[in-house]
């Protein structure tokens, strides 16, 4: 059964390549969805921001990571809740809870400030959960693979790339998103700036994330009917 498995496993990575062609040539949803203007108004504000906010709200924890917070929370509960491929999309919430944490450094940029430096923080080895850390993420990580398998999570994304549309503007602006904090982060060094690109990213990302979820949605077919 393993080799049947891997055979059919090896089959379809091979006719990967021509399929995700196919779809971003033929099967593209080129249509610009009404919450894409929010990822163009906080783009617009990038700049504004960057030279006009004070450099405290690009710090960890301040206005702009705060807002990148809450929008990934409101993403992992848009998923949770999602009306189509759910067991898919809870695991996608499950995911997104891990970017939440990476956002917060595991913690120590909520618990642990430096009391004395802006924007630092203590170090690992002061931390009294560091050691925890790691183990508790490789459990988290191999229950996700798990469900994953369990669930036979691998039909959606193969149903994607099959049968489904390419979301042409919201990767669009990830895209752009990260290519802009690349240069941000090498050619001007600006905390706020280069949170407000992260933030176009994480906008786009959400909205994609809960538009995939809706029934009518195109994207994603649906191997739960």
């Amino acid at each position: 059964m393993l080799k049947s498995y891997s055979g059919a496993f090896i089959a379809w990575v091979r006719e990967l390549p021509g399929q995700l062609g196919k779809m971003v040539c033929y099967r593209r949803d080129g249509k610009f969805y009404p919450e894409l203007w929010i990822c163009i108004l906080i783009a617009l504000l990038v700049i504004p921001a960057g030279k006009y906010c004070p450099v405290e709200y690009g710090y960890e924890n301040g206005v702009v990571e705060n807002t990148q917070m809450v929008l990934l929370f409101t993403g992992m509960v848009l998923c949770w809740f999602a009306k189509k491929n759910r067991a898919f999309f809870r695991l996608l919430s499950a995911f997104i809870f891990i970017l939440i944490l990476r956002e917060t450094n595991f913690g120590k940029t909520v618990f642990y400030p430096d009391p004395e430096v802006p924007n630092k923080f203590l170090k690992w080895k002061d931390i009294p959960y560091a050691p925890y850390v790691d183990p508790v993420m490789i459990l988290y990580v191999i229950a996700m693979a798990v469900y994953f398998f369990r669930k036979k999570l691998y039909l959606p994304i193969a149903g994607f790339v099959k049968d489904g549309k390419f979301p042409v503007w919201h990767f669009a602006f990830m895209a752009a998103s990260v290519i802009a904090g690349s240069l941000v982060d090498k050619l001007c060094h600006n905390f706020v700036a280069e949170e407000m690109v992260e933030l176009v990213f994480y906008t786009a990302f959400v909205c994609a994330c809960w538009r995939a979820g809706i029934k009518s949605c195109p994207w994603i077919p649906d191997m739960e009917k």
